[in-house]
């Protein structure tokens, strides 16, 4: 076992994960420490040894098999999800529906005068309104009699 405190870097530096700064610091240390330089030997001949070793191949038959359980796991999550979001979907239909349900219901809006007088025959005060409900009711008078107020 190393004792040397660079020692844990070694690896990185030998596969090539440090920076350049201390790649080169590495570097440095390696030419002076024995220990570091045979660990770093040691993950050399591993790594030889493992590149060395032939791959292994699956047949058809296993890629085929692996293929179509990866496709059921993948069809079946997705279902999952919609199943999930089909249940919140519902959920919150039926919140709105029971808050809704609770409010009663919404008191119309008061007419504006002019569609008072147009809608109820209500004798109304026009000209108290605006631009829009004189011109309004000036329209609503003269569809009913034909005057002007």
């Amino acid at each position: 076992m190393n004792e040397c405190e660079q020692s844990e870097k070694i690896s990185a530096y030998h596969d090539g994960e440090l920076p350049a700064a201390l790649r080169q610091e590495i570097e440095r240390h390696l030419e002076q420490c024995l220990r570091c330089q045979a660990e770093l030997e040691e993950l050399r001949e591993l790594s030889a040894s493992v590149r060395a070793l032939p791959m292994p191949q699956a047949s058809p038959v296993v890629l085929a098999r692996l293929h179509r359980q990866v496709d059921q796991l993948t069809a079946r999550s997705i279902y999952r999800l919609m199943e999930a979001g089909a249940a919140v979907a519902a959920a919150v239909l039926v919140i709105c529906v029971v808050a809704l349900s609770r409010q009663g219901p919404v008191p119309s809006p008061a007419p504006a005068p002019w569609e008072a007088q147009a809608t109820y025959g209500a004798s109304v005060d026009l000209a108290s309104g605006g631009p829009e409900t004189v011109l309004a009711g000036w329209t609503v008078q003269d569809l009913g009699n034909g005057e002007h107020e």
